[in-house]
């Protein structure tokens, strides 16, 4: 009988699931995923967001374009990761009372991503948001699936499809998640400018000064 129960419970998650018509969409030309029919993009300056609603929970995706003059640089795997980091101790900061569980770091056909879930609990009940991160191609994607945990062993399969169905074009690799700044912080080109005026005026010292020992001496 038990077995029976959950061949129907399976069966009718499927039929949810696959009935709700999930539908393939392209958040660029890069990275791709699958949303509840009737989901919605929007735009808010460098920012893209799509939202949709599952049987049992909420979808919200987010593009944000790099901006050269606050985004840190990554040139390796260390910096990705501190990056990620932050991000999460960001979201940590900004949902007080809440706490962040099963944070892990995970790599799929070589791409770096990190996924963490954030609690919190509003007095009437606990809400769970699923998030998954990555950055690529100049920009960072986020992937959040939001439940309340009286429909958690509902919605733990939705949330499963949602973020198995995220791909990244094959042709990325990690050098493309790493940062490249042709526009450096205002800083840092002053810094720059600087170190390379010092080496000229000195050059131009040394030359000024091998002429004057050269007449010396004649």
């Amino acid at each position: 009988m038990k077995k029976l129960l959950l061949f129907v419970f399976f069966s009718t998650m499927n039929l949810l699931l696959y009935g709700q018509n999930w539908q393939q969409v392209q958040i660029d030309s890069v990275v791709a995923c699958k949303l509840p029919a009737g989901w919605q993009k929007n735009t808010e300056g460098n920012k893209l967001s799509w939202r949709a609603t599952s049987g049992f929970g909420n979808i919200m995706i987010f593009k944000t374009e790099d901006n050269p003059r606050v985004i840190p640089d990554m040139e390796k795997d260390r910096h990705l990761k501190a990056y990620y980091n932050d991000y999460v101790a960001n979201v940590r900061k900004s949902a007080k009372g809440s706490s962040i569980t099963d944070e892990r770091d995970t790599v799929i056909d070589e791409l770096r991503f990190k996924d963490f879930k954030l609690q919190t609990d509003s007095g009437s009940g606990k809400q769970y948001r699923d998030f998954r991160i990555f950055h690529v191609n100049g920009a960072t994607y986020t992937f959040e699936f939001l439940y309340n945990d009286i429909q958690r062993e509902y919605a733990i399969p939705e949330r499963t499809l949602f973020f198995n169905a995220i791909s990244v074009d094959e042709q990325m690799g990690r050098k493309d998640q790493f940062t490249h700044n042709d526009n450096p912080k205002p800083g840092a080109e002053r810094r720059r400018n600087l170190h390379t005026g010092l080496i000229i005026g000195t050059t131009i010292l040394i030359v000024l000064i091998f002429i004057f020992v050269r007449r010396r001496k004649d």
